[in-house]
């Protein structure tokens, strides 16, 4: 039954390449990884190995972030393959099928194949292994491959950290006042003075997401204290430097204290509001939204 439900699968995501309307969107958004586009089929990934076999597997890395999108892997796979299929070995209720693609004009008798997946937000941490298998049109697997991923949590550890994420491919950048006036923000990624080390006591910037449209997967810009920070009211701010095209973004402000969530604030940002870093007042280094205090 379940081969019977994978050919079908595997014929209906060959149909969907070719641009059938009306197949559905798959199930699965549940799953520790997520395959837009492709067919999800629930129970463990066979691995009988009549079917054909994977040849290549191209990754820049195998590091990724918990709830990141669109990690991209590609490679080469032997003809007669419709498909490949995948998983995080050992996690979640099924795998993923997605149509190969053309022959490989450098390799004669050789098709190629790429997909992009989104890992879940819930998807297990630590050292993993993606598992990866070549099926025919008949529904036979070839042998297992598989590629180490080491997958980091979102939102990183942290006495306190406060995090700021979104939904939409926009620049948004987070900007943090300290009680004595210290900024935090993507030009200024630490409360330390400048060109000294970041101590324990101060807040760190992790990273400046989507940063001129150049898209990371994440959406989520953190400041982070290993120990406890000065105590005092926090101003915090949400600045959309660039809407990268997208006419809204939803955001959320979230203060973690040990790893427990202590406060969250949301809030929407327009097109409109883009500022190109700079202020109304033309003066550069604009602040954006005013989102909310914090005492820490």
């Amino acid at each position: 039954m379940r081969r019977a439900a994978l050919v079908a699968a595997l014929l209906g995501a060959l149909s969907a390449s070719c641009g059938d309307a009306h197949v559905t969107a798959p199930a699965g958004y549940d799953e520790p990884i997520r395959v837009p586009g492709g067919q999800f089929i629930e129970g463990a990934l066979p691995a009988d190995g009549a079917g054909p076999r994977i040849e290549t597997i191209d990754s820049q890395n195998g590091h990724v972030v918990a709830g990141q999108a669109g990690k991209k892997l590609g490679g080469n796979v032997q003809a007669g393959a419709g498909s490949i299929a995948l998983q995080i070995a050992g996690a979640g209720l099924g795998y993923w099928v997605v149509p190969v693609g053309p022959e490989d004009p450098t390799l004669r008798g050789q098709l190629t194949w790429q997909l992009a997946f989104d890992v879940g937000r819930s998807a297990p941490l630590g050292k993993q292994a993606l598992a990866l298998a070549a099926v025919d049109l008949s529904g036979a697997f070839g042998p297992l491959a598989t590629v180490p991923l080491l997958v980091d949590p979102l939102v990183p550890s942290g006495h306190v950290v406060v995090a700021l994420s979104w939904d939409s491919p926009g620049d948004v950048d987070l900007h943090l006042f300290t009680p004595d006036g210290k900024e935090v923000s993507g030009k200024k990624p630490t409360t330390a003075a400048s060109g000294a080390a970041a101590g324990p006591h101060d807040g760190v910037l992790d990273r400046d997401s989507n940063a001129s449209c150049v898209q990371d997967g994440l959406r989520e810009e953190d400041v982070v204290w290993t120990d406890a920070p000065a105590p005092g009211r926090y101003t915090v701010y949400a600045d959309l430097f660039d809407a990268c095209g997208a006419p809204t973004t939803d955001f959320a402000l979230t203060v973690y204290v040990d790893g427990a969530e202590r406060q969250r604030t949301a809030g929407r940002l327009i097109e409109r509001d883009a500022s190109g870093g700079v202020r109304t007042d033309g003066q550069s280094g604009a602040l954006g939204l005013f989102v909310t205090e914090l005492s820490l």
